[in-house]
């Protein structure tokens, strides 16, 4: 497979992803026109294209090396910020962790899940959106910043607990 393939596909599943947790996001704020069940498929969906993405990335990009990862993400960050830390590449095995158990616990137990502790729902989500906006800022286009500043707003507005 060629390279431009590869990016291709980097990119696309990052954009999947990120796409699927808006959706979700947008579901919570509102239930009332985006059911429980549309928002645990893009839920399921987006964990799968997270986990998709960092198979591409291993793939085509660090051809299966961990300091490959690790040395890309401390390029890019002393590109951008003047410190050259790989250690996001850690933070996102741990995201990608998290998502999958938070699937397996919403589906495996769909009312324990509506009804869970409301501080780790918003840990949960403050997570996600310091790992996807340092993603998108770090890794995406230039135009993504904007996204992410956006998308770092609307998570500040109070969240709907009612679903």
């Amino acid at each position: 497979m060629d390279a431009a393939w590869g990016e291709f596909l980097i990119a696309w599943t990052a954009r999947l992803t990120v796409f699927a947790y808006l959706f979700r996001i947008a579901g919570e704020r509102f239930p009332s026109r985006i059911g429980e069940a549309a928002r645990r498929w893009s839920w399921t969906l987006g964990g799968v294209m997270c986990v998709v993405h960092l198979y591409c990335t291993f793939q085509f990009a660090h051809h299966w090396s961990q300091t490959a990862a690790w040395n890309h993400t401390a390029q890019r960050m002393r590109e951008l910020f003047g410190w050259g830390w790989g250690g996001g590449v850690y933070v996102n095995y741990v995201f990608t962790l998290v998502w999958m158990a938070d699937i397996v616990w919403w589906w495996s137990d769909p009312l324990g899940y509506r009804t869970r502790y409301h501080r780790l729902h918003a840990l949960m989500h403050a997570l996600f959106v310091v790992v996807i906006f340092n993603a998108t800022v770090v890794f995406g286009p230039p135009f993504w910043i904007a996204v992410s500043i956006v998308f770092a707003m609307i998570m500040t507005l109070p969240l709907n607990r009612s679903n």
